[in-house]
């Protein structure tokens, strides 16, 4: 129901960083609940809250460009209420409906196993980076979806905090580090809430291809061990199935199941069907 696009008019009144923001949001979702409501039975409230806030308010990669660590914060608490506010519009139209959304989340790992430096680090950045907004959510919450995308090594540095350690993993056209277990021990992680998980999006930029099969193969061998060991996993989506536009990042990154000829619109399968009836 938002993927961080809103009319220019909301844009102008300043989007989700004030209370109109999330009441406006409110309206919306019911309305679309009225509409499409006998065609839809697992919605999606937002997606990465947190990408949303941080790129457009701390980074400024993306709309609206602003630099402010107050605005920042502010944005990311109003899409908590905005979460809320759109599952009980929801459920108020839909009682039966299933609600959740999708929250970018990224598998953090110590550098150095057992040193208590490491480990808290890595503990502080699980929680504000996977758990703080879910925590304010739970009540809210029908199901989990988990966009996984990013693994982080992480080695405390008494001068800095922490430090990003290159721990040598294959890296994507992004400059994405590639780690299939760590979706596992995500969703191993994410059972604590008791929710259906999805993992709503699961991909990779290659334009080669080279990476692409290997890569989707053993990102739903380590989906599959987690179910079997109880994770409640109810589905996998790949992002994505057409090339797309990827935000500041324009069209240069190639991340779908097939190739889009942007001059022609001509699509080319880039991964074979007899790949896809192995599962």
């Amino acid at each position: 129901l938002f993927h961080w696009t809103m009319p220019q008019w909301l844009a102008e009144k300043g989007g989700f960083e004030s209370s109109f923001g999330v009441r406006t949001f409110e309206k919306y979702v019911e309305f679309i609940a009225r509409e499409y409501g006998s065609d839809c039975n697992l919605w999606l409230t937002i997606n990465e809250p947190e990408v949303f806030a941080f790129e457009g308010y701390w980074t400024a990669k993306h709309v609206p460009f602003r630099k402010n660590i107050f605005l920042t914060l502010k944005v990311y608490l109003n899409l908590i209420r905005a979460h809320k506010a759109a599952y009980k519009a929801i459920k108020k139209v839909l009682p039966g409906a299933q609600v959740g959304l999708a929250k970018n989340v990224a598998y953090h790992e110590p550098f150095r196993p057992g040193n208590w430096g490491d480990e808290l680090i890595v503990k502080i950045g699980r929680y504000f980076g996977n758990e703080f907004f879910m925590n304010r959510l739970k009540r809210q919450l029908d199901f989990i979806g988990l966009n996984y995308y990013f693994t982080h090594t992480l080695k405390f540095s008494w001068r800095k905090g922490f430090e990003e350690m290159n721990k040598k993993f294959p890296k994507s056209d992004m400059g994405l580090k590639t780690y299939p277990k760590g979706l596992y021990h995500l969703l191993k992680r994410f059972a604590k809430y008791n929710k259906p998980l999805y993992v709503t999006e699961n991909g990779i930029a290659n334009a080669t291809d080279e990476m692409r099969e290997r890569f989707i193969a053993e990102h739903l061998e380590e989906t599959k061990r987690a179910l079997n060991e109880g994770a409640q996993v109810k589905g996998y989506f790949y992002w994505s199935l057409l090339d797309t536009y990827e935000w500041h990042m324009g069209y240069g990154l190639k991340f779908g199941l097939a190739e889009v000829n942007y001059e022609t619109l001509e699509r080319k399968p880039r991964v074979q069907e007899n790949f896809f009836k192995t599962f």
